[in-house]
Order: structure tokens, then sequence, then C-alpha cells
């Protein structure tokens, strides 16, 4: 397939400009992604004219994926099962950063069918490729992922107030959820999209045992994930400062974002 864009640069729109989108903004205006060039912000609004601090037009969905090589998605799960199907349909690139939208079987499907493709990112952890390979090794088991948080990061609106409280007085670090990657979504939609990746990677969200602890002391975002299968375990643990804009975050998922866009910007033999 001809890359349609070879000869000029790769036109980024970013579906969302908060925590996320903010940095991607600054570091693609600053010219951090050689070959890519930010050329809008979406907005439900459309910003009616408007335009970011650093001079990128703000405008409506229609505009930005008409504008667009690429939209990155950085808003949230409800906002990619909602507005990501319209730049799949339009045969656009959609790099997910809410995985957690590929959960619900109806989005996935629209998210998936074409003719645009959908490009997902490790974000906050890595490790993934290797999930794969021992998938395809066969004999996939005792897959399990261990998130542990800022204590008040997994706060949430469902919770009765005897849990909401247990969670924020907590001093000791406490287990807030046990079940699977098929399960945490919407219970925990803006920290579950990593046990959602995990779930995607071994092909199956509900063998993915996932327990979300928060914990009173916790300066870092931590995940540990293991498995075990015909080819040997996996183990790996990362620890992600949380984003200072929204602590549910992990401050690496936008750079991660960024070195997606640098390998569909200049693919090379390298890694990005």
């Amino acid at each position: 397939m001809t890359d349609p864009h070879r000869d000029r640069p790769l036109r980024v729109a970013l579906l969302g400009h908060g925590a996320i989108g903010s940095v991607l903004a600054e570091r693609l205006t600053a010219g951090a992604v050689e070959g890519a060039e930010l050329v809008a912000v979406i907005t439900r609004s459309g910003g009616r004219g408007g335009a970011t601090a650093a001079g990128v037009p703000v405008v409506g969905l229609d505009t930005g994926i008409a504008a667009a090589d690429v939209v990155v998605e950085c808003a949230s799960v409800a906002a990619a099962r909602e507005l990501g199907p319209a730049v799949i349909a339009a045969g656009r690139t959609l790099l997910l950063a809410s995985i957690g939208a590929l959960n619900e079987p109806d989005a996935a499907r629209r998210l998936t069918t074409g003719p645009g493709r959908l490009l997902l990112t490790t974000g906050a952890i890595g490790g993934l490729d290797v999930l794969t390979a021992h998938r395809q090794a066969g004999g996939l088991r005792d897959v399990a992922i261990t998130s542990t948080k800022r204590a008040t990061s997994l706060l949430q609106p469902w919770m009765d107030p005897a849990q909401r409280d247990a969670l924020a007085t907590a001093a000791a670090p406490v287990v807030a959820f046990e079940g699977t990657a098929a399960d945490v979504i919407d219970l925990f939609p803006r920290s579950a999209n990593v046990a959602v990746a995990v779930g995607l990677a071994v092909g199956d969200p509900g063998a993915v045992t996932v327990r979300m602890v928060a914990d009173p002391d916790a300066t870092r975002t931590t995940h540990r994930i293991s498995a075990v299968s015909d080819a040997g375990r996996f183990h790996c643990t990362v620890e992600n400062d949380p984003n200072p804009d929204n602590p549910a975050s992990s401050a690496l998922v936008p750079y991660a974002m960024l070195a997606a866009l640098a390998s569909l910007a200049r693919p090379s033999g390298r890694f990005a």
C-alpha cells in the first residue's frame, strides 16, 4: 500500500485537550515528532472558531476528521465509544488511548470494521508484545495484573459512603476491586485501560484476574503483570508517576502516544 503522506507531514488531530491532550498539543507544536504536524483539536462544542494556546484550531468532529490523517483519541472511554467510530467510518486512522472502549461489543465492532485503521497504544505499560507471543505459544494461564494507585484516585461515584470512607481514610493498602478485566472498565473507567489492554493481548479479558489496590502512601502507580504459558513465565512491573492534572492516569501516557505517532510519521528500522 502506498503511503499517502510520505511527501508531506502526517496531519494529526487530537480528540480531547485535557491532561493527556494538552501535553500532546504542546509537544507536537514544539516539533517533538519529526514528520508530524498538529492541525486541529476536536471538541464537542467545535471551538466556535477558537484556538488552543499554541494557536491550533479548535474544531468540531467532522472538520477535524477532514483535516487529519490520524485522529488521536485522548479524551475518555465514553468519547472513544461515541465519537471514535466516525473516524473509522471516514477512512482515517484512529490512535486510541482509551482502550477500555473495546470492552463493549458494539463499540468494538464499530471501531474495528473499517475502512479506517484502529491503532492501540501501550500507554502506561510494556510487554504486551511478549504477552501476545506467550498466547501464540499456547497453554496461556494464570494471567494476572495488580494495579496499585493513590487511594483517592480510585474513589468512584457508585461507591456507598462506607466504601468511599474506607478508601479515603485507609492507613494501609486496601483492595478496592478484585475480578476480571471484563468487569473492571465499568467500575473504574478512568483507571482500567491497562487491565483491558492486557485482556486484549491475551485474547480473553475474562481470563485476566485484576486487583485494584488503593495505597494511601503510593507516590507512583505500579502495575504488576504475570502469566504462564508453554513457553515460560512472564513477569513485568512498571512504576509510573501519576499525571499531575489527572492522578487516575499515568504521566507516561502522552509520551507513549508520541512514540506511536513517530512510528507512523517516519517508519524506520528502529524503535520510535
